[in-house]
């Protein structure tokens, strides 16, 4: 066990090693560092001051009508005039003062349609939203009114489940287990389609689906954090990965054999211990958000404790289980099990369901059952 362990450590060194071997990396001292590795350090939790950290919020309820009735909301993004919600897998269109505008698309199965909204991106020079369908393995464009522009087929890989649009460019992301994550660059005007990395091993039957990976801009500058790796990276304009912090998870990692089910869908390995399993990771300017569960076993309906990790990257303090507290309004706070979406790198958009501001006086007029309200915080 001793001689294998060692193995996957140079292995993983060379890995890593290889990845970086373009790029001047700066010391991993001078880098944000979260730890994630110590039961003890997670147990001790910690309340912070939303205003003591720089965060203001601004309340904005989302119109409630026959036409736009929403259920869980799973993606939130934002242009300069409007709101695009995903919810039910459908696409559908706000303006900055709530007021529901239209729907984007339609559900179908024809070339102009979507069979579900699993995530979309926007251009915003172009004035165009990216619309991907997983499942119908399909991207479908339309623009700002809601006019198809054109649809194009998805990379045939397997777990390409996750993308990202900047500048020019689609960024393809893969969920795989493995150290490196695959991760593809396509030109939206040439369709070019580069390969920046792809994994180092390839998931075996039985595998349960714990890769995810976490793209973000702050700054102009595109950041990528996968789960089988510890470092966040920085994708340079080269395209090549550079670190930027790490999320250092050691021992509380699942490790591949705890995630094969075989036979009677037991574990390839009995899970030694409680792990972490990363649910999203949030980038600003001024802080790394990670949200995570200590889950007791990998199977279906097991028991898992969610938290919140927080990196002030102005003061350089982690906070490993946190709860970020709003002075006025609990419901205001940010919390373990808080829906964060990135936003610009300098401000981030959450939600509230109706019920739980109903009582307050924060939203004259809003009904329990009236449709959710966005939360967006900035810094001060």
């Amino acid at each position: 066990m001793i001689i294998m362990e060692l193995r996957n450590v140079v292995v993983v060194v060379f890995i890593f090693s290889m990845l970086l071997s373009c790029n001047k990396q700066p010391d991993k001292k001078e880098l944000p560092v979260i730890n994630l590795n110590s039961i003890s350090a997670i147990n001790d939790s910690i309340t912070l001051s939303l205003d003591e950290l720089g965060w203001k919020e601004k309340l904005i309820p989302l119109e409630t009508n026959d036409s736009c009735l929403l259920a869980d909301i799973s993606e939130i993004c934002e242009s300069i005039n409007n709101y695009w919600i995903v919810s039910n897998g459908e696409v559908l269109k706000f303006d900055k003062e709530g007021r529901y505008d239209r729907r984007i698309g339609k559900v179908g199965q024809g070339p102009e349609e979507y069979g579900s909204a699993y995530k979309i991106q926007l251009d915003k020079k172009a004035e165009e939203v990216y619309v991907m369908d997983y499942f119908g393995r399909k991207m479908v464009v339309y623009d700002f009114n809601g006019k198809f522009i054109r649809t194009f087929r998805l990379p045939e890989k397997e777990f390409m489940a996750n993308f990202s649009l900047y500048g020019n460019t689609l960024y393809y992301h893969g969920i795989e287990n493995s150290l490196i994550p695959t991760l593809l660059a396509e030109d939206i005007e040439t369709r070019k389609m580069e390969t920046i990395c792809s994994p180092d091993r390839e998931m075996e039957v039985g595998e349960i689906m714990l890769g995810n990976s976490f793209m973000s801009e702050v700054n102009d500058e595109i950041y990528l954090y996968h789960y089988f790796n510890d470092t966040i990276y920085r994708i340079s304009p080269e395209k090549k990965l550079e670190a930027a912090g790490f999320i250092n998870l050691k021992n509380l990692m699942f490790v591949y054999d705890e995630i094969i089910l075989v036979g009677d869908k037991t574990a390839k390995m009995k899970q030694g211990g409680p792990r972490v399993l990363v649910d999203n990771f949030v980038n600003t300017d001024n802080f790394f958000f990670v949200f995570y569960r200590l889950c007791d076993e990998m199977a279906a309906g097991a028991n898992s404790s969610p938290h919140l990790a927080v990196y002030d990257k102005i003061s350089k303090k982690e906070y490993t289980n946190a709860a970020l507290l709003h002075s006025a309004e609990p419901a205001l706070s940010i919390r373990n099990t808080s829906k964060l979406f990135s936003a610009d790198g300098k401000k981030i958009i959450s939600y509230i369901q109706a019920d739980a501001l109903a009582e307050t006086d924060l939203v004259p007029g809003l009904k329990e059952d009236d449709n959710p309200v966005l939360v967006i915080y900035y810094n001060k």
